[in-house]
């Protein structure tokens, strides 16, 4: 199966975010297997050193619909780059995140390519190289220099069901100081490692750890950081916490609980991402739901994610954006795989929703 193929090449790739030559090689190797574009209009994007290309069928940077795609993948072993079908599960890095439905857009592109230009739709294919690692030089730059539509999907591994919503990430490190001494006289020190565990417990106090999935904030403390001696009162001491809040929670409703729970500590935002959310009551929602159970007989499911994709760019400036994308299970773990036969049904139904943008 031609699909499965180039999954196969892209896989073989080792593009992890950090390796800008690795994932710069993908995005070239995309664009020579999509080869001649007949006609179509190729937009080449750069920030910051990290690339991105656009295909689109009309000359403008406004499409009807966008398809977006990523080309990086978090780190792996080495025998993870080595695609392996078990029965009809093709097996990997970056199978099911994201790299066989970046396949379907690359043939997409094919397509599009092989039409004559009345018979193309209005729409772009975007394949960008930095999403495991923010997007803050992809998508979040592509967005305000009008590289939008008026519904945009990314094909983030939704298992065929529709992704509506995404927790925003807000990393913090929380840098709290004291007066250095020696272990053995704590009475002549002011330890903030002291003022960090009772801050620690307010905080996971009003935002606890779950035991499940819940659709809530959470602050989850992911590292301490201090140079000292074992038998030394550190100066400064350091809190790392990752934070994923819902789209109803404000930045500034959590750092003034940390403020609250840290007070005169120094609060450094390392990331601060948008929140992904659009109605699933919307228009396009609504038809791209219809449009499956039209085509396969099953409706998907409107659901919530914990983590973050690039959709969250365009909600976030106005326009409707979900993930829709094939099955498999284990996205950035050691057994990630994608159902081969998905593909087939994902190209499928897309090939033919991309007709409705007329």
């Amino acid at each position: 199966m031609q699909l499965l193929e180039l999954t196969q090449g892209l896989m073989s790739i080792p593009s992890v975010s950090a390796n800008r030559g690795e994932c710069h090689r993908a995005l070239d190797w995309t664009i020579a297997k999509i080869g001649d574009l007949n006609g179509l209009y190729r937009h080449d994007f750069e920030y910051q050193g990290f690339r991105s290309v656009i295909f689109s069928t009309r000359p403008e940077r406004r499409s009807g619909l966008v398809l977006n795609a990523h080309l990086d993948v978090v780190p792996a072993h080495q025998h993870q780059f080595t695609p392996e079908m078990r029965g009809q599960q093709l097996w990997g890095r970056g199978s099911y995140d994201m790299k066989g439905a970046a396949a379907v857009y690359l043939q997409l592109v094919r397509d599009l390519a092989a039409q004559t230009a009345d018979e193309r739709p209005n729409v772009q294919v975007q394949f960008v190289t930095d999403e495991e690692i923010g997007g803050h030089r992809g998508a979040e730059r592509l967005v305000p220099e009008g590289f939008v539509g008026d519904f945009v999907i990314a094909g983030e591994p939704t298992n065929l069901n529709i992704c509506y919503a995404a927790k925003g990430v807000y990393w913090v490190t929380v840098h709290l100081s004291g007066s250095p001494g020696h272990a053995a006289m704590p009475w002549q020190t002011q330890n903030p490692m002291v003022a960090l565990s009772a801050g620690l417990a307010g905080l996971l106090q009003k935002y606890p750890q779950p035991q499940e999935a819940v659709w809530r904030t959470t602050a989850t403390p992911t590292g301490i950081l201090a140079q000292s001696s074992h038998n030394r009162v550190p100066d400064k001491v350091s809190l790392k916490i990752d934070i994923r809040r819902v789209p109803e929670h404000s930045q500034d409703d959590i750092r003034a609980d940390l403020l609250h729970f840290f007070p005169g500590a120094e609060i450094e935002i390392i990331q601060d991402s948008y929140a992904h959310f659009v109605e699933p009551s919307n228009s396009w929602c609504r038809a791209l739901a219809d449009f499956q159970e039209e085509s396969i007989g099953r409706r998907p499911e409107f659901y919530r994610e914990h983590f973050a994709s690039d959709a969250r760019y365009w909600t976030h400036a106005g326009i409707p954006a979900v993930c829709w994308g094939p099955s498999g299970a284990n996205m950035h773990a050691d057994n990630e795989y994608l159902e081969a036969d998905s593909l087939e049904v994902y190209y499928l139904m897309m090939k033919e929703w991309l007709g409705r943008f007329r």
